[in-house]
């Protein structure tokens, strides 16, 4: 599965998760400063668990289609 969260640093040039969501985008700094990180290694672990909880909510997703479909497994 593609990787859709990365570290990146931002307009404030504080370290954050870059990707879709609210408080993490280039210029999300001013509205959302809990949003950034003190250093860029929190900053690829903080992408590392978003990526995995990304892909978790996706699988789970797809289970629930598929048996709201009524093909399971």
């Amino acid at each position: 599965m593609k990787k859709i969260y990365s570290a990146s640093t931002g307009s404030d040039g504080k370290p954050y998760v870059e990707g879709p969501g609210n408080g993490t985008g280039y210029h999300h700094g001013l509205l959302w400063p809990e949003m950034r990180l003190s250093s860029a290694e929190d900053a690829v672990a903080a992408a590392k668990i978003a990526n995995e909880a990304y892909q978790m909510g996706y699988l789970q997703a797809q289970f629930e289609v598929r048996v709201a479909l009524g093909i399971k497994g």
